[in-house]
């Protein structure tokens, strides 16, 4: 599987898909569509105009990417004895101690995003730079 990013421009505050990361000098190209020529052009960004997320490999009930910063609605998809269904917002984070996709809700930040997905119905809400506000559903 290929890695796939996004980034979100600080100045512009707009979402895009990154197709091109260029370390040696520090640069993120972002693909536009230019209305008047009826073509493409890449623009550049440094590392400081941009936050750079790797996309998880997983995709929702909808089919939509997830990303890092993703907010996300789970459920359980297999009640207990016909109880109410458990349910959760979850932000996805990469965690650099052990090396795996991650998932924070209120009470931790310690839950392996890919037991969320085993059983679960998941769908993205949104982002957590898009829509800092839902982050509040998250911390209460």
């Amino acid at each position: 599987m290929i890695p796939k990013f996004r980034a979100w421009n600080k100045s512009t505050e707009l979402m895009d898909e990154a197709i091109l990361i260029d370390f040696y000098n520090e640069k993120i190209g972002i693909l536009y569509a230019n209305p008047i020529s009826q073509g493409e052009s890449v623009k550049t960004y440094s590392f400081d105009e941009v936050v750079l997320m790797q996309s998880t490999g997983l995709k929702d009930k909808n089919g939509t990417e997830i990303y890092e910063g993703d907010i996300l609605h789970w459920k359980d998809c297999e009640p207990v004895d016909d109880e109410m269904v458990y349910e959760d917002i979850i932000v996805v984070y990469w965690s650099d101690e052990f090396m795996m996709w991650k998932a924070k809700n209120e009470d931790t930040d310690y839950i392996d995003l890919y037991d969320y997905s085993d059983n679960r119905e998941l769908e993205v809400l949104g982002n957590i730079y898009e829509n800092p506000k839902m982050l509040d559903e998250v911390e209460e």
